[in-house]
């Protein structure tokens, strides 16, 4: 069975505090994304960056995609980032067969830390857009596929920097995205969700990285 109208992210369930750290120009934190594995074409790359740019920017905070080599230190958050499976903008209604309740975006844990490394099911993407665009011109497939896997890197970074597995009822922050969700022209936080990562740069920017032993996909098939 193809992935459905709706999308599973995962579902995260700890909570720890993390020290201050400087905020950039502007007094917003700093996020530097680093692309460590996957690849996606460059024009879905540029709407990936908008939308996601677009969408922290709103919650206070500044993110940015760096080199993934480059290890200076740096005041805020450190996130690495994994696109797995099919990244390819889709171009057919019948996509690869992803099983049903896949999520599409996780977050490692660890010790019940919310770490700082993301997964992008880039195929059960795929899934849930294909049909919706597959009559759409090639332009407009990596417009819209760009945009929302930007959606879905937003969704993990509320949790990284909550440091909350909580969902919300709407908006990005909420449990279950439709292909409606994140075809729509706009697709935002809610206030409820941008109070919480506000409140939460007040009192955390930095991450103490525990040891990679144990980490593990947070991904929760609800």
């Amino acid at each position: 069975m193809f992935a459905h109208r709706l999308a599973t992210f995962c579902l995260l369930t700890s909570s720890m505090s993390i020290p201050m750290a400087a905020f950039p120009a502007g007094g917003r934190v700093a996020v530097s994304l680093r692309l460590r594995t996957g690849t996606v074409h460059a024009a879905a790359f540029e709407e990936l960056q908008k939308e996601l740019t677009s969408l922290m920017y709103n919650a206070g905070i500044a993110a940015q995609w760096d080199d993934p080599t480059d290890y200076r230190d740096l005041n805020g958050y450190i996130v690495v980032v994994d696109l797995e499976g099919d990244c390819s903008v889709p171009f057919h209604a019948e996509t690869a067969l992803v099983q049903d309740g896949t999520p599409i975006g996780s977050t490692a844990t660890a010790e019940n830390h919310i770490l700082p490394f993301v997964s992008v099911n880039c195929s059960a993407l795929d899934a849930l857009l294909a049909p919706s665009l597959a009559d759409q011109p090639p332009a407009v497939r990596e417009f819209v596929f760009g945009r929302a896997l930007g959606r879905v890197l937003a969704h993990e970074l509320y949790h990284i920097v909550t440091q909350s597995g909580d969902h919300l009822d709407s908006g990005v922050a909420r449990a279950r995205f439709s292909a409606a969700d994140l075809m729509k022209s706009q697709f935002e936080f809610g206030e409820i969700a941008l109070d919480r990562i506000r409140a939460s740069e007040t009192a955390a920017a930095a991450f103490d990285f525990p040891s990679s032993d144990g980490f593990g996909d947070a991904a929760d098939g609800k």
